[in-house]
């Protein structure tokens, strides 16, 4: 840690943490040590302070700034100064966590190290019963004469594997019984946060004590808890991504190889160059939406698929895209002929012919009727046909939330949870939930008889090629089926709409994680989707209502009212400058601010070269992604309020030049930004004052943070929102914002897009401007040398 650039603290810190990971070491041995002895041990470093008293800030923004496992120390020394119920075992299980991410962080594993450890700050920094309800669920092992108090991987291992069954028995519970009240009584509501917090430490646990034995996660489960277990993660399409980032490939359905085949062979191979790269900024880490953002366009990709020995080979599947997933993203690019594909008629007589199959028989078993039913549900939801085979799965998985008299799929999106409370007046969405309606008659009908097998799939497949002319129906066809009328035939809808319906995995769809929308207008979709496939009218669509209203999408999308008050706060706090050089930054993070709001770009360290923008015909060539290796540029229409900032802060730069002539770097600087070099536009002064340094992330947050103790990421979720609030095309949206899919980038090749086109998304950019309060129109901060 010592040699991490980023763990800065004082000699007393770090000994007083190697201390205490050296103190649960030791106590973990073949026989288990005694925890009272570690107890004492751990109180005697702690009470020692090794902590300052001018480190000793536990508010939020005090912790913000500082590694996690000094944040942990710093509320162990807190706790133990002021005193309170059950300090020792509080402190006791913070050094476990504390010894856990020190042996996450030694096998690399910093994701889970910092999920662990990020589970109990919260536990202990905030009162409410969603956080603090571990504490009643850790047994308290303080020193009790005679007992056998011994401290060991397998009873803590134990303890947590009990807390999360006892969970997830409570949630299956409630999921068949209490899904369709409106208030359910008596119900913890902050069951599935709770659950997924046991999770994480538990993975993290066996991530550190287990390496290299992923099974021991469930190790106390038999053999049905296995099956229920399997069954509870949908297969979706891309479910086998593993490690690999968005490029692996599935293994095609029902291909069994042999176990003595080569081609079961994994080989050593290196994939780190796979991997997203993001920036390190002081006191940030990196959300799952900003990592997915970052992800590179795949460095291969085949125009025609290459031959099973090549397409299945492990090597080689690394880094080939002609996964089953990807057919379904790149359809967009396909034309109607294309043989993966069906056409429109096709579709709803095969949606109809199911329909007649599956309602054949209500109850009874019959060889048409079940397979019928589960490929009529796999085409009205796109879940996999091998989810649905899958013993229990459709009743026992949280997939499903089955009534009397609704059922319907429930899905997160994975979306990062914020660490505030949620408000209406600033937060755009309150869940991250899909929610999905299906006929109830067809998931009784399908949990009251014996599933079909992988014969009877396939003798009726072949039954309905036959019957309905389809030599190219297929299960992936049938599948994929829901997708295709969303983003093709439905009016309104498009590939957006039909990702967040089909549940599309994060990295072929990252863009989900950047919206907001009702759940009114995802159901509305949905059910002009069934319509169109429903031409014949023998489905019976009166189940698919919104009877549950929220909005979804995500966590970090702000009001634009709310962010309207904040730049106004920021003018006002520009104005409020007690010196030049302050004045200076502050003109600075609110251009950066703009800057970011009026592009929608990635707000990395460095944004916005000077080469780059070309103010006088108004654009923006942006190659925002952190990775160096792949560059993939994009154009950004400059809209008339963000050119008239930009150059007015070009101005304010030579002013402030020729205030201080005898400052050689700072004449030097902007004489590089007024000839146009490749350098940055947007700068601070250094701690000296004697420099001119790009803006970064952590120095915008860390001058802000009173104002707004979010990441500056949130500006790019508010301006993707926004662009879809006022309804621009989907493909604008995403050649602006830089969510393009591989091989439909606007400056590419295969680009159907023009520049006309991209220029015409600036008009939206204006009125963002407007609506924010910024339009030339409105008072300007005072850009001119103040005389300080």
């Amino acid at each position: 840690m010592s040699s991490d650039h980023s763990f800065v603290a004082q000699p007393s810190i770090v000994i007083a943490i190697t201390d205490i990971v050296m103190i649960i070491h030791n106590n973990y041995d073949e026989y288990g040590g005694d925890e009272a002895d570690a107890i004492g041990q751990i109180l005697q470093t702690i009470k020692s302070n090794p902590v300052s008293l001018c480190d000793m800030d536990t508010s939020k923004s005090g912790l913000a700034g500082k590694p996690l496992i000094i944040q942990l120390l710093i509320l162990m020394q807190n706790m133990c100064k002021h005193g309170g119920e059950h300090v020792n075992k509080r402190v006791l299980w913070l050094a476990i966590a504390i010894h856990t991410g020190v042996m996450l962080y030694y096998y690399d594993k910093i994701t889970q190290a910092n999920q662990m450890l990020m589970q109990f700050k919260l536990a202990i920094f905030f009162t409410t019963k969603n956080r603090r309800w571990i504490w009643r669920e850790l047994p308290d092992y303080s020193y009790r004469p005679n007992s056998n108090n011994r401290l060991n991987v397998k009873k803590i291992l134990s303890v947590l594997v009990d807390i999360i069954e006892r969970t997830e028995k409570t949630l299956n519970t409630v999921a068949n019984y209490s899904a369709f009240d409106s208030i359910e009584k008596n119900v913890d509501p902050y069951l599935p946060e709770k659950q997924s917090q046991i999770s994480k430490i538990l993975t993290a646990y066996v991530c550190a004590h287990y390496p290299n034995a992923k099974e021991k996660i469930k190790s106390k489960k038999d053999e049905e808890d296995k099956v229920k277990e399997f069954s509870d993660k949908p297969l979706n399409l891309s479910d086998e991504l593993s490690n690999f980032g968005p490029t692996n490939e599935l293994r095609p359905y029902y291909w069994d190889t042999p176990k003595e085949d080569i081609e079961q062979y994994s080989a050593n191979y290196n994939v780190d160059y796979l991997e997203a790269e993001t920036e390190i900024c002081d006191g940030f880490t990196p959300s799952f939406e900003e990592v997915l953002d970052s992800y590179d366009s795949p460095y291969i990709n085949y125009e025609q698929l290459p031959n099973a020995f090549i397409r299945y080979s492990v090597p080689l599947q690394t880094i080939d895209l002609s996964l089953q997933q990807n057919y379904i993203s790149q359809r967009e690019l396909a034309l109607n002929s294309n043989t993966r594909l069906l056409s429109l008629p096709a579709y709803q007589i095969l949606f109809a012919t199911l329909v007649h199959d599956a309602q054949k028989y209500p109850i009874k078993f019959d060889k048409e009727a079940v397979p019928a039913g589960i490929l009529l549900l796999s085409m009205l939801t796109a879940l996999p046909v091998e989810s649905l085979t899958t013993k229990n799965y459709i009743k026992h998985s949280r997939t499903f939330r089955i009534g009397d008299s609704r059922a319907y799929i429930h899905h997160h999106l994975g979306i990062t949870e914020r660490l505030d409370v949620f408000d209406d007046k600033k937060y755009e969405n309150k869940l991250d939930v899909i929610k999905i309606p299906v006929p109830v008659w067809l998931i009784q009908k399908l949990i009251g008889n014996d599933l079909p097998s992988k014969t009877d799939i396939t003798i009726y497949l072949k039954s309905l090629r036959k019957n309905c002319a389809f030599p190219y129906l297929s299960i992936a066809r049938i599948e994929s089926a829901l997708h295709v009328v969303l983003s093709r035939y439905t009016a309104h809808s498009h590939s957006h709409i039909a990702n967040i319906i089909c549940r599309i995995p994060a990295p072929q769809a990252p863009a989900m994680y950047y919206s907001s929308h009702s759940s009114e207008e995802l159901i509305a979709h949905y059910k002009t989707a069934l319509s169109v496939l429903n031409a014949e009218g023998k489905y019976d669509l009166s189940y698919v209502t919104p009877w549950h209203k929220y909005t979804t999408g995500s966590g970090f999308a702000l009001k634009i009212e709310y962010v309207r008050d904040f730049m106004e706060t920021l003018f006002q706090w520009v104005r409020a400058s007690s010196n030049e050089e302050m004045h200076f930054d502050r003109v600075s993070i609110y251009t950066w601010f703009v800057f970011c709001l009026l592009t929608g770009v990635r707000p990395n360290n460095g944004i916005g070269r000077n080469s780059d923008i070309d103010l006088n015909m108004g654009w923006l060539l942006i190659d925002d992604k952190p990775s160096k290796s792949f560059r993939n540029h994009r154009l950004i229409p400059l809209c008339f309020t963000l050119t008239n900032y930009l150059k007015k802060y070009q101005r304010y730069l030579i002013d402030y030049q020729l205030e201080h002539p005898l400052s050689l770097d700072i004449n030097e600087t902007v004489d590089q930004i007024i000839s146009g070099d490749e350098v940055s536009l947007l700068r601070l002064l250094s701690k000296k004052h004697d420099k001119l340094i790009p803006i970064k992330r952590g120095a915008v947050y860390e001058m802000t943070k009173e104002m707004i103790d979010i990441s500056p990421y949130w500006t790019r979720h508010f301006v993707r929102t926004q662009l879809e609030r006022q309804g621009v095309d989907i493909a604008l949206i995403n050649g602006v914002i830089g969510h393009e899919k591989n091989r439909q980038e606007a400056l590419g090749k295969f680009s159907s897009l023009s520049k006309d086109q991209i220029k015409s998304v600036g008009k939206s950019f204006e009125k963002i401007a407007r609506q924010l309060g910024l339009s030339d129109e409105i008072e300007l901060p005072n850009w001119s040398a103040q005389g300080f």
